[in-house]
């Protein structure tokens, strides 16, 4: 039950870094041509 519930603090973790590194990629991307 542990393991599953800190399976999942990581999996959401996980996804949040990854939307937060796209997210600044794509703001840098933007912000480079403008």
């Amino acid at each position: 039950m542990v393991i599953r519930v800190m399976m999942l603090m990581v999996l959401l973790f996980v996804n949040n870094a990854n939307a937060f590194f796209w997210g600044s990629k794509k703001l840098l991307f933007l912000s480079h041509f403008q």
